[in-house]
């Protein structure tokens, strides 16, 4: 038997992968911030995602296939579901959250008149990089926002969609490759012509 991409993505591992790529990121986001284990993303095989595959994916699965082996997914698409899910799972939850996030916050929580950032380095980060704690929402970030306080959304979104952007316009205006090498073109002229 041979295996195509349409015998491996189907409709079905494609629902069930995103479905768990969801459920996976959901859930590292409760054990990250209510329960402060921080490490569900860390690790050669995330224990945020082999669980949750485990327990929602393969067992339901291997169960179906007891019942009536036509339902059960087979083999290709399981590691379908698995690859889509982990890294569904790992750029959001370990990338996203743990570098971008903290990124665009922790300059203005962590500066002190001990380490000198203020004067060292605020000089040079562009307002659309970093959110400023001015409307305190980068203290509600670190330490929590009481109830009757409302999300500043406003200080977050701008951040985003500018950081958004920015990243959009810097790959569309990436230096193009030479067809005969990977060098960028730039690169490669500045080379021949020194």
């Amino acid at each position: 038997m041979s295996i195509t991409s349409s015998s491996v993505a189907t409709p079905r591992a494609v629902l069930i992968g995103l479905a768990l790529a969801i459920t996976v990121n959901l859930f590292s986001l409760a054990g990250s911030y209510h329960v402060g284990y921080r490490n569900l993303t860390f690790g050669h095989i995330d224990f945020g995602l082999l669980i949750p595959f485990l327990i929602g994916v393969l067992g339901p699965n291997i169960l179906l296939k007891f019942i009536r082996p036509s339902w059960g997914l087979r083999y290709p698409e399981l590691l379908f579901v698995f690859c889509l899910g982990w890294i569904g799972f790992t750029v959001p939850a370990w990338g996203l959250l743990n570098y971008l996030v903290n990124i665009m916050v922790e300059v203005h929580y962590y500066v002190s008149p001990e380490n000198q950032w203020r004067a060292l380095f605020f000089p040079y980060l562009p307002d659309w990089v970093v959110i400023s704690d001015g409307a305190g929402a980068v203290t509600g970030y670190y330490q929590g926002i009481r109830d009757a306080i409302p999300i500043r959304w406003g200080a977050w979104v701008i951040i985003a969609t500018s950081t958004s952007a920015a990243a959009s316009r810097r790959r569309s205006t990436a230096p193009r490759t030479c067809e005969a090498s990977s060098v960028p073109t730039t690169t490669r002229q500045e080379a021949i012509s020194a």
